[in-house]
């Protein structure tokens, strides 16, 4: 579960989701739900199942939309 994208002072967006310990994640955008995604990083959540990024490539885009995969 994504939590609501917190958009911070300098146009970055900071986004926190719940995920399994341990695994593997991957975060992509598009600026378009008809465009293509791009993956924008991969991580792996922490101990407690909590995982967060900051993306600060947020302020080029007028419009971004986010999802999180386990691949």
């Amino acid at each position: 579960k994504m939590d609501q994208p917190i958009h911070l002072s300098n146009g970055s967006v900071l986004l926190r989701f719940t995920a399994f310990a341990g695994r593997t994640y991957r975060i992509s955008a598009t600026s378009s739900l008809s465009g293509s995604w791009q993956v924008i990083t991969e991580g792996t959540a922490i101990s407690d199942g909590t995982a967060e990024y900051t993306d600060t490539d947020a302020p080029r885009f007028p419009e971004r939309i986010y999802r999180v995969e386990w691949p």
